[in-house]
């Protein structure tokens, strides 16, 4: 050590009287854990009530062949096409493939691929 350095003196901490330990712990209290309960419990009644939405969707999209072919992956759209005997459906965006297997499903013969769909 060097002689003209001076040696770091003890910084001494302040005591806080309880009462101000208290009064800051209650306003943690306040500020931030009522709020994240409240939030938390807000959450949770959305996501159930969000979750209660999808599955009526789910429901009511089953005897609607638009909603059923909306949610079919391409690779399933192309398949039912062939399976209708559509042809160029190869080369369809899914538009218009959904409106080609739309109105050959109106056909009374191809009703029984409307049990298909998934």
């Amino acid at each position: 050590m060097f002689k003209s350095e001076v040696p770091p003196q003890k910084e001494s901490l302040v005591k806080l009287p309880k009462a101000y330990i208290y009064l800051y712990a209650s306003m943690a209290i306040v500020i931030v854990i009522i709020p994240e309960t409240i939030a938390s419990v807000i959450i949770y009644i959305y996501n159930s009530y969000f979750y209660n939405n999808l599955k009526l969707r789910q429901y009511i999209g089953n005897d609607i062949p638009e909603i059923r072919l909306s949610s079919m992956k391409m690779r399933d759209l192309r398949l039912l096409a062939s399976n209708l005997r559509i042809h160029g459906y190869a080369r369809e965006c899914r538009d218009s493939l959904s409106e080609l297997i739309l109105t050959k499903l109106k056909d009374d013969r191809y009703k029984r691929f409307l049990d298909k769909l998934d």
